[in-house]
């Protein structure tokens, strides 16, 4: 969320279209048949119709990977837009094997650049996903280069009996000396000696290796046990057992879209407090404009957090569009330009809502703000000013609030939960 917001109508070349609508359709749509038929409720409870199901959703999952590696290694037929587009398809695959949770999706990102696919070890890697699916799909292997996010392990694994996993594809003598050293749990003497016999270079190797090592551990431990000591921030992370359940935005979203047709707007808040407003036709060119106007004649001040739906295409944490509970055809609209979708949030008025639920919420002094330093997770500044959260004012808001908002399609009000059950969370912890 370190970007800018980005105005105007931010959408991807038109002749992409049949191609990402035929990618997105093996990605997220093989199995929505099954997902369409009467009684799903008391089918789902029957092993053989989830079996089905898996194995075919599964299936579209490898055959639209098949597809993103053809496309994206051949740099010839990289036009502008088409990477981006294939990442977002992609990771909409990555989100259902984590259940579109985002606690997940941070323990996966590491803040750094996806590598590019002619620059990796991909066919190796790609041969390992193979392998390590199953012939019935019912397991499947998923290549993290492809992903806008992925950064732990280089295959990321659901079966779903056992879970989702993290792995690394090792390959050359050095990387296979060194993984069996380090499986045999050496102590520091051995580890100096083998050091010292193998030199520096495979030294640093082992170094990546055990980071490598230490951080699949991380992400194990925190989807089995909801806990894990972050190994690079030493951190301790705790996850609540029972997620909270949330509600989404995304059929007023929808409504919006709808509604547009007839007169090429259409405006509405969420919970008091989300400003939701939905351009087509010639008001697309001067949506951002009009946006701005309407919200802050509504109260909201110029620079309180405001954005364009479609920049979440470029935010490797956003969930996809395709991931969204939106009709198809709305999804693609957005996508390609036809409709634009401005986003904008009153924190004097989410504020309220805090309180109102009985989270005690309220500005900081500047004095208080300035001590507050960022680190991983990031403050939202104001006017120098932050906004404190809980009785003893222990926790700051965030710019994680606006991703779960503006492109996770969480409600306000449901944020709001989250921000409770991890206060609760905290203190029966006694932290």
């Amino acid at each position: 969320m370190k970007k800018k917001p980005v105005y105007g109508i931010n959408a991807f070349p038109v002749e992409l279209e049949a191609e990402i609508r035929a990618l997105a359709d093996l990605a997220c749509g093989n199995a929505q048949t099954l997902l369409e038929t009467e009684n799903i409720h008391e089918k789902w409870t029957k092993p053989e119709f989830r079996y089905q199901f898996y194995t075919l959703a599964h299936y579209g999952f490898y055959q639209a990977q098949e597809m993103a590696i053809i496309s994206l290694m051949d740099e010839s037929k990289l036009i502008a837009g088409k990477q981006v587009l294939y990442r977002k398809v992609i990771d909409s695959i990555a989100w259902k094997m984590i259940a579109n949770q985002l606690y997940i999706a941070r323990r996966l990102y590491r803040e750094k650049k996806q590598p590019s696919l002619n620059h990796s070890n991909v066919e190796s890697v790609r041969q390992a996903a193979r392998s390590m699916t199953s012939d019935d799909f019912y397991q499947f292997s998923l290549l993290s280069d492809l992903t806008a996010f992925i950064q732990i392990g280089d295959l990321l694994t659901i079966n779903p009996s056992q879970g989702v996993f993290a792995s690394e594809v090792k390959e050359g003598e050095v990387n296979e000396k060194i993984v069996n050293f380090i499986n045999q749990s050496p102590d520091e003497i051995s580890i100096y000696n083998f050091r010292e016999k193998e030199g520096l270079k495979v030294s640093n190797q082992m170094d990546r290796v055990i980071r490598q090592k230490a951080r699949l551990q991380h992400v194990y431990e925190i989807l089995t046990d909801n806990q894990s000591v972050d190994p690079d921030s030493k951190h301790g992370v705790i996850i609540k057992p029972d997620p909270v359940k949330l509600e989404l935005w995304d059929d007023e979203l929808s409504k919006l879209i709808d509604e547009s047709n007839s007169k090429g707007y259409a405006l509405a808040h969420i919970d008091n407090c989300l400003f939701v407003g939905v351009y087509r036709d010639r008001s697309r060119f001067i949506s951002a404009e009009l946006f701005k106007g309407w919200f802050e004649m509504c109260v909201g001040k110029p620079n309180y957090p405001r954005w364009n739906l479609i920049s979440g295409m470029n935010i490797p944490l956003a969930l996809p569009i395709f991931s969204r509970q939106l009709p198809i055809e709305h999804m693609f609209g957005i996508v390609f330009g036809r409709v634009v979708v401005h986003l904008a949030l009153n924190m004097d008025a989410f504020i309220e809502l805090c309180n109102e639920m009985g989270l005690k919420a309220c500005w900081s002094t500047r004095k208080e703000a300035a001590g507050y330093r960022r680190g991983k997770d990031y403050p939202w500044f104001f006017d120098n000013r932050v906004i404190l959260l809980g009785d003893e004012k222990s926790n700051v808001l965030d710019e994680g609030i606006f991703m779960r908002i503006f492109f996770h399609g969480t409600k306000p009000k449901s944020a709001v939960n989250i921000f409770q059950s991890f206060d609760e969370l905290v203190k029966s912890n006694g932290k």
